[in-house]
């Protein structure tokens, strides 16, 4: 399956699963009376409310990004980042620190925030592990954010609550490709999800809750601990919220 393909079976699965929870719960809350006997119900019309309806829910309720890194244009980078058409490659300096960063900085859109439910995906793949660490977050890791932490051949998930980070060990990774996915829910839990099994939880440690927009959308980062030049790979990045602050 190509990435266009990918990306539409998975736009297809939120659209349904999102679809399919607006429909319980106008249901739910907007219960059809029977019509009387012998009047016609009509049909296109309540099929055009509802799609209304869950057409406005989505725009309403909902935030998501994703990106296939096609290009740089519109990231903050520092250091060595390129994309190939297929990933985003960082490469380090052969000095120790020596580190690479890519960011999703938009500072006024308002939309993401960590007072909502919320998770994202991405793959990636580290040949040399020795004397390295690398960050896959949603926030700057070194501020209040949550993701992974790779250290070595160790793979961790953490969150940061803007003055302390906490983390769980997931795994230890090699040369193969890993998918990994982070469900947030704000002040109860962050599950971590490893090729589509779940590794570990954090129950505390959260970056604040409070109906703040979070300028710092994304950050991916790699850094030697040594003289020698290191190499990590990135093949997409995507991001679900739910979305309150604006009513």
């Amino acid at each position: 399956m190509n990435k266009k393909q990918f990306s539409l079976v998975f736009l297809t699965a939120v659209i349904t699963t999102i679809f399919t929870q607006a429909l319980i719960t106008s249901a739910l809350t907007n219960p059809v009376e029977s019509a009387p006997a012998g009047a016609s119900i009509e049909k296109n019309a309540s099929l055009s409310d509802i799609e209304n309806k869950i057409f406005e829910d989505i725009w309403k309720k909902t935030f998501h990004y994703t990106t296939f890194f096609e290009s740089l244009d519109g990231f903050h980078v520092s250091g060595n980042a390129s994309v190939d058409g297929n990933q985003l490659i960082f490469v380090t300096e052969d000095k120790e620190n020596s580190t690479v960063k890519v960011s999703k900085t938009p500072s006024w859109q308002g939309l993401a925030t960590f007072s909502q439910k919320s998770r994202f995906r991405t793959a990636f793949t580290m040949t040399n592990r020795n004397n390295v660490e690398a960050y896959l977050s949603i926030g700057g890791h070194e501020g209040k954010s949550y993701g992974f932490k790779i250290v070595n051949d160790k793979l961790y998930g953490y969150s940061n609550d803007g003055t302390k980070e906490l983390a769980v060990l997931l795994q230890t990774i090699t040369n193969d490709t890993y998918n990994v996915e982070a469900r947030y829910k704000p002040n109860e839990v962050i599950v971590f999800y490893v090729n589509s099994k779940n590794r570990g939880e954090l129950t505390k440690g959260f970056p604040s809750a409070s109906q703040l927009p979070n300028h710092h959308l994304m950050e991916m980062s790699l850094k030697t601990n040594d003289s020698l030049q290191k190499s990590f790979q990135v093949s997409f990045f995507e991001y679900l919220q739910m979305r309150n602050v604006l009513k």
